[in-house]
C-alpha cells in the first residue's frame, strides 16, 4: 500500500516538441490564448492561459472535475498559481490528504502544451509552486517529464467542442487559431457544470448551424425549394425535434438513468471523501485507524463500481441518441443532394450561409438556455451541496 505522503506528480512538459505545435507562428497578442494547461488528479480541469501566463477560461474534463471549478475563481490567476490553487481545493475536499500513512493518493497529472514564449519557465514556476504546498503539507512529491501534447490532440478537443467545423477547416486553422477556438468553445460552456449538457450544447448547436445553412439555400433557391425539398426539410427537422426530446429523456431530465446514476456517483463520492478527511486526522498506529482504514477500501470499491455504472448509463444513452442521428444525417443528406439535383452550387452562396449562421447563433445560444436553464442550475446546485458538504481538513499532523 502507497504510504499517504508518496503522491506522484507527473509534469508533462513541452519543450523537444514545442515547435511541432507551436511552429513558428508570427507573435501573437498577448491577451489570447496560447496555452492549454490539463491538471488530473481524478477530478480533471483544463486551464487556458493567454499570452501573459493568465488563466482565461476554466473547463472539467470529468464530473469531478465540477466540484473543484465551482468552488473558487481561477481566472485571473497565472498557471502556477492556478496549479496551486488546484491542489489546495483538492487537499480541502478529501482528494488529497496528509498527516497519516495508509491512505492511499491519486497521481496528480500536469499536462503544459501550445505556444508559450518560456515553457521552462513556465514548468519550473508550476513546479515550485506544487511543491512548495506539499512541502508545507507534509506531502513529497516526484516530478517527472512526459511526452508532449501534439497539436492533433488539440484539434481533437476543437472537434469535440465544435462537431460542426469540418475536418479541412480545423486543419487550416493555424495553432494559434486553434487555440483560439477551444477558448471560444468553452466560454460558451464556462457555466455548464455537466459533462452532458456542454455535450448536448455542443451537438445541439451543430444542428442549429446545419439548419441554418439550409435555410440560407432555401432563401436563396426561391421557387426552386419546391414542395419535395420542403418535404425533406420538414421530416430533417422532425428528426431534429425527435433527438433534441430523447437527449432530455436520456441525459438530462432528473428521472432519467443517466442522472439517478451520477446522482448516486456524487453520494458514494462524497462519503469516501467525508471518510478521507476523518481518517487523516486520525493517529495513524491506533486500532480504530486501521478498521476504518479497511472500511474505506471497501467503500473504494463502491465509488468504482458507481462510477462504471455512471459511464454504462451515459453509454446506453449515447447509443439510443446515435441511432437517432443517423436519420439526422441521413435527412441532411437527402436536402444537400437535393438541392445540388436541382443545379445549385452550394459553395456560390457560402457569404449568405455564414451570414445566416452568424445570425442564427445568439437565437440558439438563448433558446438553449431557456430549455435547460433548470438543468443547469440544478447541476451548479449539485455540486456547490456536495462541496459545502465537505469541510476544510483539520491542520496537517506534522
Amino acid at each position: 500500500m502507497k504510504k499517504l505522503t508518496s503522491v506522484l506528480i507527473v509534469l508533462v512538459l513541452v519543450v523537444g516538441a514545442l515547435c511541432a505545435f507551436a511552429a513558428c507562428d508570427t507573435p501573437q497578442d498577448k491577451d489570447k490564448p496560447a496555452t492549454v494547461m490539463n491538471v488530473a488528479l481524478n477530478p480533471e480541469v483544463e486551464f487556458v492561459l493567454d499570452g501573459n501566463g493568465k488563466v482565461v477560461s476554466v473547463n472539467a474534463l470529468n464530473e469531478d472535475g465540477n466540484l473543484i471549478i465551482t468552488a473558487t475563481v481561477f481566472e485571473g490567476k497565472t498557471g502556477e498559481e492556478a496549479a496551486k490553487l488546484f491542489v489546495e481545493i483538492a487537499h480541502e475536499m478529501g482528494f488529497l490528504v496528509s498527516g497519516n500513512a495508509g491512505i492511499e493518493n491519486n497521481d496528480l497529472s500536469i499536462q503544459i502544451s501550445g505556444d508559450t514564449s518560456d515553457i521552462n519557465k513556465l514548468y519550473n514556476d508550476v513546479k515550485a509552486e506544487v511543491e512548495s504546498y506539499f512541502t508545507e503539507e507534509n506531502i513529497q512529491a516526484k516530478v517527472a517529464q512526459v511526452e508532449a501534447i501534439t497539436r492533433e490532440e488539440i484539434e481533437k478537443l476543437v472537434a469535440q467542442a465544435q462537431p460542426y467545423i469540418e475536418q479541412a477547416k480545423l486543419e487550416a486553422l493555424s495553432n494559434m487559431e486553434l487555440l483560439e477556438q477551444l477558448y471560444e468553445s468553452r466560454k460558451e460552456t464556462c457555466e455548464m457544470y455537466s459533462q452532458e449538457l456542454k455535450n448536448a450544447y455542443y451537438n445541439a448547436k451543430a444542428a442549429a448551424m446545419d439548419t441554418a445553412k439550409i435555410q440560407a439555400l432555401k432563401t436563396q433557391m426561391g421557387e426552386k425549394f419546391d414542395a419535395n425539398l420542403q418535404k425533406l426539410f420538414d421530416t430533417y427537422t422532425k428528426a431534429l425535434d425527435d433527438i433534441e426530446a430523447k437527449r432530455i429523456e436520456y441525459l438530462v431530465a432528473p428521472e432519467s438513468t443517466y442522472q439517478t446514476k451520477l446522482a448516486e456517483f456524487r453520494a458514494k463520492k462524497l462519503e469516501l471523501l467525508q471518510k478521507r478527511q476523518e481518517l487523516a486526522e486520525m493517529d495513524s498506529s491506533s486500532l480504530e485507524f486501521t478498521i476504518k482504514l479497511t472500511a474505506l477500501n471497501t467503500l473504494e470499491t463502491a465509488v468504482q463500481l458507481a462510477e462504471t455504472m455512471l459511464i454504462q448509463a451515459g453509454n446506453a444513452a449515447n447509443a439510443s441518441l446515435d441511432l437517432l442521428k443517423s436519420a439526422v444525417t441521413s435527412g441532411y443528406n437527402a436536402i444537400v443532394s437535393a438541392i445540388e439535383s436541382a443545379q445549385v452550387k452550394i459553395a456560390d452562396h457560402m457569404d449568405a450561409i455564414m451570414q445566416a449562421q452568424e445570425e442564427e447563433v445568439p437565437k440558439f445560444a438563448a433558446e438553449f438556455e431557456s430549455n435547460y436553464a433548470s438543468a443547469v442550475e440544478q447541476a451548479k446546485a449539485d455540486w456547490e451541496a456536495m462541496k459545502n458538504s465537505l469541510k476544510p481538513t483539520e491542520e496537517p499532523q506534522k
